[in-house]
């Protein structure tokens, strides 16, 4: 028996050994990461709030559409998170370049006269107010090398629980945990708004009023006009830069279009992109979904669906053809 008891935790000690090592080392991390169920399959907001009644599974990945590209055109676009899904195959472009947002300000290959170069630059509502207002976004330089895929930089212990805390069955004891939190003693995670009886789940810091990434938060005209300014100014210096024609939009919160328990919203991203001061052209995203009688966002996830994702890819799609030579 006792030999029997040394065994089970010898190989449990191996077992642990071998678990902090995959966490340790990106290598193996990255690999477990491809093989091992996603924390994020029923989106980041249930994965945040371990709620029972939003467990919904995230459609697949964004359908590539076939999309001709057109000659001699290269098109730039800086976006966040709500890119990925997406790459150059949906886009009508035959050069393509995507920066993402946490590598601004960032560096791009010298751009070629005999192209139509068009730059689009996206972000959340929920950043729109800092983003917007940093004004060295790209210069001219070596290019770096783009990616789309979220690199993992957490430490040994958060990728011990990244990898190996999520799967269904134990999703089951976090569930109860959550709710009995909830029930018991009104506590939620403080990164989700509590549900109170809507059919989705809202980033918490998109409803609160006291934070400037509320759709709902005070957002008075002297801070427009300094975003509209510093759009003007980013729209200068992309045509220096050799841009012929330049666009931004911002993607609203969820907040901004499915209202979270009769909040007002502040409709800040109309007051920027009706600003008569505004010089730099824009597409209207907020008007592209709020239009739309089908669902655009994900009901667990702080992120758009597939058809609101599709939706802005045909916007951008309709200003490269338009922009031909």
């Amino acid at each position: 028996m006792k030999v029997a008891i040394r065994i089970l935790a010898l190989v449990m000690a191996l077992c642990i050994i071998a678990m902090l090592g995959v966490a340790s080392y990106s290598k193996w991390f990255n690999y477990a990461a491809e093989k091992l169920p996603s924390p994020y399959r029923y989106g980041d907001l249930y994965f945040f709030s371990n709620n029972p009644d939003y467990r919904i599974k995230i459609a697949k990945e964004l359908k590539i559409v076939p999309v001709k590209p057109i000659s001699n055109l290269r098109l730039t676009i800086i976006a966040d998170s709500y890119f990925n899904g997406s790459n150059k195959d949906n886009y009508a472009a035959e050069f393509f370049d995507h920066i993402d947002w946490n590598n601004i300000p960032d560096t791009i290959a010298p751009l070629q006269t005999g192209n139509k170069n068009i730059l689009i630059i996206e972000t959340t509502e929920r950043h729109a107010r800092w983003r917007l207002k940093t004004k060295n976004l790209i210069s001219m330089g070596v290019k770096n090398i783009p990616t789309t895929e979220y690199e993992l930089k957490l430490a040994a212990e958060d990728n011990l629980q990244y990898l190996f805390t999520n799967f269904n069955f134990l999703l089951n004891l976090k569930e109860l945990k959550s709710t009995i939190y909830l029930k018991l003693f009104n506590r939620y995670d403080k990164r989700v708004a509590e549900p109170n009886k809507c059919s989705r789940l809202f980033l918490n810091e998109t409803v609160d009023e006291s934070s400037n990434s509320s759709s709902y938060n005070d957002t008075d005209d002297k801070e427009i006009e300094e975003i509209v300014n510093s759009l003007n100014q980013i729209h200068d210096d992309a045509l220096k830069m050799g841009y012929e024609d330049v666009y931004f939009s911002i993607i609203p919160n969820a907040a901004s279009i499915y209202n979270y328990n009769g909040k007002k919203y502040n409709h800040l991203i109309e007051r920027i992109q009706n600003n008569p001061n505004l010089i730099m052209p824009f597409i209207n995203t907020y008007q592209l979904l709020k239009g739309c009688k089908e669902n655009v966002f994900h009901l667990s996830d702080s992120h758009w669906n597939s058809l609101g994702h599709q939706l802005w890819i045909n916007e951008v799609n309709k200003i490269v053809k338009s922009s031909k030579k």
